[in-house]
C-alpha cells in the first residue's frame, strides 16, 4: 500500500478479529476492513478504486 498509494495499513479487521500492525506481506481478503493512515487525497484515491 505504501509504495503504490502512499498509505499505511495500521490494522486489518476481519469478522471481528483485529490484526494490529500487520506485516507488509499480509494477504488482504475481500471481507477485510482496513484501518489506514495517510493524506486525504491518497485515501480518496484508494477508496475510489472499486
Amino acid at each position: 500500500m505504501r509504495a503504490k498509494f502512499d498509505l499505511t495499513v495500521i490494522a486489518i479487521n476481519n469478522k471481528g478479529k483485529v490484526n494490529i500492525s500487520p506485516s507488509p506481506d499480509e494477504l488482504i481478503q475481500k471481507e477485510d476492513v482496513l484501518v489506514m493512515i495517510g493524506e486525504n487525497k491518497d485515501l480518496h484515491r484508494f477508496a475510489n478504486l472499486g
